[in-house]
This record gives structure tokens, sequence and C-alpha cells, in this order.
């Protein structure tokens, strides 16, 4: 081995879930080492939307000043149903590329005391005992290995399937859903449009289209769908989702006529509902997407992320302090989830059952444009202050019928 290295906490994968946490451990006087395959800045596919879940994770971090400095606020989301209609919900947005946001949070990670090391790649765990105790990583073109030994280590390393295989904790190797996206520059559509722009289209359904205005006039666009979801889109692979979107979605297809393309399309995995995984073993907590954090329906997921790390920065500080004892701290740490967001999650399973179908997110978008009630059960779905189940049930759309 080239280089060791021994640290009370070990957090393996710098996107959100794992900064949160490592950031959160260094300000409480953990001895943290944070490591990624990458070196920073680094891309990540994702829609780049900061709904409100993920603003309040933020100032719960003390980063959403920061962040909202540089990303493009937005006041507004735009759903368009598989008819062509469109509802407009208000709330607080923004966006910013996951190149610029996933750097700034790894820097306040770095700033608050934790050590970041990369570019490793996982290569495999240390045990002892039955508990994972550190982990060996490969240096990008280099045979030697280096070790790292820690009391405890985090694993938020995404959707990849292989880590989880690697800890042992893997309870399926497929993803949830895919998406694809793309970066396109347009001056003149960055002083039109001023919302985040869904679309449930009927070719794509149960997948959906977006258009996300970001800073400098750069549009993310992209479209998705979901495996878990009764029903596949009429459409193959998800390339194809992406190329029906942009056919038949009017704003798509212009955007893409009009705009400068930066870079090429690319896509990636999803793992959704809190499923997929177990959630902790011994000497090790799974966090981010890794632990499926990402919601089911809207796909959304950096907000779930960001605090599936702090909460799991929380229980290895609980043990540290001797509150958690090291058979009590995994356990405690999948109770906290299932008690704080997994309800949560079930919700979104059921609104994106509904969603599958074209009639359902017609009937709802129609109900939202003409009475207050169900828009404004979308609006509280968006801010995350209603419940799902409340609109998403039978009673809920018979409530909505009779508004």
């Amino acid at each position: 081995m080239n280089s060791d290295h021994a640290a009370q906490v070990l957090v393996i994968g710098a996107g959100p879930a794992g900064c949160a946490a490592a950031m959160t451990l260094a300000r409480a006087g953990i001895d943290t080492v944070l490591v990624d395959q990458s070196r920073f800045p680094r891309d990540k596919v994702c829609g780049d939307a900061l709904i409100p879940d993920a603003l309040r994770a933020l100032d719960r971090l003390g980063l959403a000043r920061e962040v909202l400095s540089v990303a493009r606020p937005l006041q507004r989301m735009r759903i368009f149903a598989p008819n062509g209609s469109h509802v407009e919900l208000g709330g607080q947005l923004a966006c910013l590329p996951r190149l610029r946001l996933d750097d700034a949070l790894r820097g306040a990670a770095v700033a608050a005391g934790a050590r970041f090391l990369a570019p490793l790649r996982l290569a495999r765990f240390m045990e002892s005992d039955g508990a994972l105790r550190g982990a060996c990583f490969k240096v990008p073109g280099n045979r030697a290995e280096t070790a790292i030994r820690a009391e405890l280590l985090l694993l938020a390393t995404g959707a990849a399937s292989a880590p989880l295989e690697l800890a042992g904790v893997c309870e399926r190797k497929e993803a949830s859903g895919i998406a694809v996206r793309g970066y396109f520059r347009s001056e003149t559509l960055a002083r039109e449009l001023d919302a985040l722009c869904i679309c449930f289209d009927r070719s794509i359904c149960p997948g959906y289209g977006w258009i996300f205005p970001g800073p400098d006039g750069v549009f993310n666009v992209g479209a998705g769908y979901f495996f878990d979801a009764p029903r596949h889109p009429a459409v193959g692979n998800v390339r194809q989702v992406f190329a029906s979107f942009v056919e038949r979605f009017p704003l798509a297809r212009r955007l893409l006529a009009e705009a400068e393309p930066l870079g090429q399309i690319k896509g990636a995995p999803l793992r959704t509902a809190l499923k997929g995984a177990r959630l902790a073993r011994p000497g090790l907590l799974v966090a981010g997407e890794a632990a499926g954090s990402t919601y089911s329906f809207s796909g959304e997921g950096i907000g779930k992320a960001l605090e599936t790390g702090m909460l799991a920065a929380e229980h290895a500080f609980g043990f540290f302090s001797g509150k958690l004892t090291a058979t009590t701290f995994g356990p405690a740490y999948e109770q906290s989830l299932a008690e704080a967001l997994a309800p949560r999650f079930a919700a979104y399973e059921t609104a994106q059952q509904w969603l599958s179908y074209p009639a359902a997110c017609d009937f709802i978008a129609a109900r939202a444009r003409r009475g207050r009630y169900v828009k404004a059960q979308l609006e509280e779905l968006l801010a995350e202050s209603g419940d799902p189940g409340e609109l998403f049930s039978w009673g809920g759309l018979l409530k909505a019928l009779a508004a």
C-alpha cells in the first residue's frame, strides 16, 4: 500500500449526502475523512432543481445564502399535463448545476475540518469481528492501494450497486429508474422562461420531461421514467423517451432548435423509496441515493440526500458521545429514517402509481385550474407541508371532483 490513513469516521462519496455528513461531523469535532472517486469539481447527472426541502436542508447547514447567491432563484413551477394544459404552482425554488453545488458542499466540508481525498476508487472493505472497520481504495493509474481505517463508515456513493454489494448491504442491484439530461444555453429564452417546467407527455408516461432554467442562460433539459411504475412508456429506452419529449413538447423543441448545446446528453440510474439496500450494518450507515433517498414520482433527491446525510452524522455523533453503542447506533438510524421519512416516501410511491396514467394527470390538472383545493394540495406537496395521500387516493380524487 502506498499510504495509510486513520479517522474516527470515513465518509465514502462526496455528493450532497456525504458532504452534509462530513460537514456535520467535522463541525462537531469528529475526525472525518471524506473520499470520492472523482476530482472536483466534477459533473453529476441530475435535474439540478432545488425545491423547498433542499433549500431548508441547505439552510440547516448554513449554506442556503451562499448557494442562492450563485443559483438562479425561481418562484414558480409549471406542470404540463398529457393533454397539453398546464398548472402553475408558486414556491421558493432555485436551480444550480451539480458541478457547482457539489463543489460548494465539498468546500464547506473541508472548511469545517474534514479531510478530503480524491480520486480514490473503492476496492474493498476491511472487516473485523463482523463489523466494517475501514476500506481500501485504488488510485486511478496506480496499482497500489490506499487504506483508510475508521471506527465508523458512512456509505454515500449514489445509485451504483457495486459499493453496496462490496459492503454486503445490497438488496436489489437493479435501479428504480433512469434519466438523461443535457445542458443548453439561450440568453433569449432565459429572459422569457422563469419557471421550472415539467411535462407529463402521453407518449412518455409514466416518465416525464423537464426544462429547468439555471444561471448564466443555461438550461437543464432532461427526461426519465421509473421501472417501479405499473406501466412503462410506449417508446423504448430512456434516450427515446428524451427524443419523444423534445419532439412533442413545443418549448423543448424550440429550446433545442435555438439554443447552443453544451456537451453531451448523459444518463444515470436512480434509487428511490428508501428501498434496495439495508441502511445499516455493524460499523456502517448508508445515506443518500445509496439508501434510495430519491422520491418516486418527482425524482427529486438533493434535499432528501442532504437530510439523510445529516441524520447519519447525528447518529454517528451519538455513538462517539456515548449515547449510542456499537450495536444500537445502526438500528437507531434505521428507526429514525423510518419515522422521519418512510411515510412520505410511501405516499410518493402512491402518487407515482396514479400519475402513471395520462387520464389521472389530465384530471388533476383540470381540477387544479378550476378550483383552489387541488392547486393548494399540489403547492403543499411542492413545499412538503402536506400529505401526498390527501390528494392521491380515491377519497382525495372524489374531494377534488367535488371541490
